[in-house]
Formats: C-alpha cells, structure tokens, sequence
C-alpha cells in the first residue's frame, strides 16, 4: 500500500514537500501537467504549493522555495490510503481510432500520449504471433516512424504503470503504399471502333477512368471495377465499350487513370488512333450454283477494308474460313468454292481495320 507524507514547511512561503511511496498516484490539478505514479522504492519527493481535498489534487511549488525548507522527516498526512490503482490512459494521435486511417508508406508516424509514466508496448493482432513489442520504458508517450505490413493491420497497444495498472488502446488502419501500375492497353495502334481493352497490376483499386478524344473535346468513361476479372500476381484485366461515334473520321488520343484506396494515381501511356464506328455496306450480294461449285459476288463500300469470311454452319465442324483480302476495282469481293453434296447454309462476315463487321448469309442444296 502506498503511503502519502507531507512536511509543512517552516517559511512564511505555502510551498510544502509532498513525501510519497512507491505506487502513490500523484493527481496535479493543472491539466496541462501530466499525472504521475511513484515508481522509486525510496519513494518520491515532490515540491507541490497546495492540496485540494476536494478534486484531491496538488497545485505545484516552487523548487527554489521548498529548497529553503528546514529539515527532511515527513509526516503521514491523514489515513495514507492514496494507492494508485487506475490504469494508464492512452490517447492514440496518430493512427487515430475515431477515422479509418490509410497510409502510402510502410513506415507510418505513431503519436502517443499517457496520462502518466508507464511501459509502452504493442500487439500485432494480425502479424505478431501474439509476442508484445516494447516501444518505450517508463515514458509519457511517444512521437515516431515504425513500420508495418502492407495491406490491413489490427494493432493494440498496452501502458503498465509502475503499479503494475494496464490500460488498452486497439486500432485499426490500413497501407498501400504501392503504385499502380498498368501492364497492357489495347488497341496499340490502327483504329478504334469503341472496343479498349487493359490490364493493370493494384491490390486495392478504387477508380478506373477511360479518357479519349480531340484537343477540342475529351470524353471520360467511369469504367466498373466489378466487371473486370482478376487474374495471377494481383492483376485485373479490363474491357471497356466506349461510345467514339462523335469522332468518327477524326484522330483521337486515349488512356487509362487508375486511382488505389490511398489516393495513388497512375496514368497508361497515351495512344493515337484514327477513329471508324461504320460497319462496311455490302450490296449486289449474289451467287449461282454450277453442279457441285459454287460462285459468290458482292460489293463492299469501306475505305478501311480489311477482309471476308465465311462459315458453312451445315458443316459437321463449322470453321471460319478466309473468301477475299482484296477488292477488285476496290469494290469487288467474288470467287468460288467446291460443297460437297447436300445442304449448306452460310454466312459471310466482312471486316474493317476497326473490326467493325457485317453479314449476308447464302442457303442452297448441292445435288
């Protein structure tokens, strides 16, 4: 049990030395001085001013005084029941428990303050195997950088006083201090019909943009992250339908921003592309059969003609098939295949360089 002593000074002066025994609380009334526990076997001498029964707290001396003071012995000063038995209180600055911290770097600033000296330590709830760190000895509190692990930590931090009291703070934040970054865009180059594709490497997105346009107007597409499909070492692979119709005939520029819950931005390289959203017009679409050959013409309009297929969906494994890559007269897509006998249904798909299609389909029997 610790005892409290006082020795009323001798002086005119009020200011008295305050004898206490180890584990005494020693409760200022100032709120801006901090309270202490006696944690000296010899017990503590603290000069102190006065003592208000009330709030049972001690205004502090004046040390030059109470060193004028005549003799050293104290008395007991009423029943000496002051034992501390009231755990330290821990305020946390910094992570702070009352907001959902995130931190950009692994080593975060840690703020804490005791109400009175104690053995700081913490818990690492997730990661510490339930082995306590010791972050400072017979302390008030603590202002430093310490590192933790990336992602999601749960942290609980204890102050022990010298009575062996223990007060408990727990806290909850979260790291990403990695960039993001972006693997893939596509289309790399050519035409853009409204089709992007991207692969980007980031733990914890929250914003995927698609930007594209013309110096004299940019579009932004929000693109939903719940869309894209994850993939091996954190990545996410993304395709985007964008409407470029506006743009059609002109160049524009496009790219990726993406943005992580910590408010990393990275952007993907920007990538000029001519911009074609028209299907090509097919016309004139005939074809006649001759026993077991077959003829097909057609004329395709598109400036951007890339090729045709067919597909005989009568087949017993129907495969694509390429018909033409040139146009005669840049119009003119004919030629002529061998069926076996029996029925046949086709289609024929014409493509651009966008990848913009269309279709004819032809039906007919060979006997």
């Amino acid at each position: 049990m610790a005892v409290l002593l006082i020795q009323v000074a001798a002086a005119a002066s009020e200011d008295f030395w305050a004898c206490f025994g180890k584990g005494a609380k020693i409760n200022y009334c100032n709120p801006k001085v901090a309270d202490r526990t006696c944690d000296s076997e010899a017990g503590c001498k603290m000069c102190m001013s006065s003592y208000n029964a009330t709030s049972k707290c001690y205004n502090q001396g004046n040390w030059n005084l109470c060193s004028t003071i005549v003799g050293s012995e104290c008395q007991t000063f009423g029943n000496g029941t002051l034992v501390d038995s009231i755990a330290p209180d821990i305020t946390l600055v910094s992570p702070n428990p009352n907001n959902s911290s995130i931190f950009t770097s692994t080593r975060i600033p840690l703020k804490i303050t005791l109400d009175e000296r104690g053995d700081l330590y913490y818990l690492d709830n997730i990661y510490g195997r339930g082995r306590w760190v010791k972050i400072c000895s017979s302390c008030n509190g603590i202002e430093q950088l310490r590192s933790f692990k990336e992602g999601a930590n749960d942290i609980t931090f204890r102050a022990t006083d010298s009575s062996g009291n223990k007060g408990y703070q727990n806290v909850r934040f979260f790291i990403d201090s990695k960039q993001p970054k972006f693997n893939k865009v596509e289309p790399k180059s050519g035409f853009a019909s409204g089709e992007f594709y991207t692969e980007f490497t980031e733990a914890n997105p929250k914003k995927l943009t698609l930007n594209y346009g013309t110096s004299a107007r940019t579009e932004k597409k929000n693109v939903n992250l719940a869309t894209c499909i994850p993939g091996r070492s954190g990545k996410m692979a993304c395709d985007v339908t964008a409407d470029v119709s506006m743009f059609n005939s002109q160049e524009i520029q496009y790219w990726f921003e993406i943005e992580d819950i910590a408010a990393n931005k990275q952007e993907s390289k920007r990538t000029i592309l001519m911009v074609d959203t028209v299907k090509p017009v097919i016309s004139g679409f005939n074809y006649t059969i001759l026993n077991t050959k077959a003829t097909f013409s057609m004329n395709i309009n598109e400036l951007n003609f890339d090729e045709v297929t067919y597909i005989d969906h009568a087949d017993s494994r129907p495969m694509q098939k390429r018909f033409c890559t040139r146009l005669k007269d840049s119009v003119v897509c004919s030629g002529y295949k061998t069926f076996r006998p029996g029925f046949h249904n086709l289609t024929f798909t014409a493509y651009d360089d966008a990848g913009n299609t269309n279709m004819v389909k032809a039906k007919f029997t060979i006997y």
